[in-house]
């Protein structure tokens, strides 16, 4: 499976992963309710590591490419998912799903287009921002 098929399915499947994380986190911060803040702050960010070790998973068990660095190469050694293994043998032409890998460039370059607007919407509001502060501020009267 090339980089851009398993980069593909694992933002498919992070749907669903994602999706289960977030009814799990929901469920926990109801129950913590009436806990500190710090308590609930660390659920939170527990469940987004959580969301990242799973997509890492999906991507390793998926992706026979060489990872380009080294964080990433210790990650998807450690969770490769052998050859044999229902994850990849699914996605070939038995399952109801295979028709979905001839759209995987077109999925993971939307995904790239969308990364990328969306990062430029943040930079822009941030820039928009400071231009505001340096622009409506002046100097406190010194009699203050």
């Amino acid at each position: 499976m090339n980089w851009t098929d398993a980069l593909g399915w694992s933002l498919l499947y992070f749907l669903w992963e994602g999706t289960m994380i977030a009814v799990l986190l929901a469920t926990a911060l109801a129950a913590l309710r009436r806990s500190s803040a710090r308590i609930r702050y660390t659920a939170s960010c527990a469940a987004l590591i959580l969301m990242l070790t799973a997509f890492v998973t999906t991507l390793g068990a998926l992706s026979t490419v060489p990872a380009p660095s080294h964080l990433v190469t210790a990650l998807v050694a450690a969770t490769q998912v052998p050859p044999d293994s229902g994850l990849r043998s699914g996605l070939r032409g038995g399952s109801p799903l295979a028709p979905l890998n001839d759209y995987m460039p077109a999925l993971v370059w939307a995904w790239f287009g969308g990364v990328f607007a969306l990062s430029v919407r943040s930079i822009g509001g941030w820039a928009v921002a400071k231009r505001f502060a340096r622009r409506h501020t002046w100097a406190a009267d010194p009699k203050l």
